[in-house]
C-alpha cells in the first residue's frame, strides 16, 4: 500500500470510506478491479435514496483531498480507490485521535477507557473486549 497523510475524517466521511473499502474488497475478491464509483457507493449506502447523489460525490471528493481515496476518470466516469487498507486507515485515525485528544498519551487514553468500563459508559457488548485490552 501507498503511504498516506491525511486530516481526520468526519463521521459521514468514515461511513463512506468504510463503504468504499467494503465494495472494493468484494470486487477484488471476485478478481475484479479494486475501484468503485459514486453511483455504486450511493446505491450501497442509500438504496432508498435518502441522500442526494451529489452529497456522496462531494464527500468522496473530500476524501480525495484528505488523501485517503484516489480518483481516476475513465470514459467520463470517476472511479475511486482506497489508498490504504482498512486496518492501516483505522490505526492511523486512532493515533491521530489519541494525539489530538490525549496529547499523544496512550496511558491517558487507556485510563479513560478504564473509567468508561468502571462507570458502565461503554456499550455492554464492548466492555469485555475493553477489559481484555486493559489487562
Amino acid at each position: 500500500m501507498v503511504p498516506f497523510k491525511f486530516t481526520r475524517v468526519t463521521t459521514k466521511e468514515a461511513e463512506i470510506l468504510n463503504s468504499v473499502m467494503t465494495v472494493c474488497a468484494k470486487r477484488e475478491s471476485n478478481s475484479g478491479p479494486r475501484i468503485t464509483s459514486v453511483r455504486e457507493i450511493y446505491d450501497y449506502l442509500y438504496p432508498g435514496g435518502q441522500r442526494a447523489l451529489t452529497t456522496v460525490q462531494t464527500q468522496m471528493d473530500g476524501l480525495v483531498r484528505k488523501g485517503v481515496l484516489k480518483k481516476e476518470k475513465m470514459g467520463g466516469v470517476c472511479f475511486y480507490t482506497p489508498v490504504t487498507s482498512q486496518d492501516e486507515f483505522w490505526r492511523r485515525e486512532v493515533e491521530l485521535f489519541i494525539q489530538e485528544i490525549f496529547d499523544g498519551s496512550i496511558t491517558d487514553f487507556l485510563d479513560y477507557l478504564e473509567k468508561m468500563v468502571k462507570n458502565n459508559k461503554a456499550l455492554p457488548e464492548k466492555v469485555e473486549r475493553i477489559k481484555a485490552l486493559l489487562s
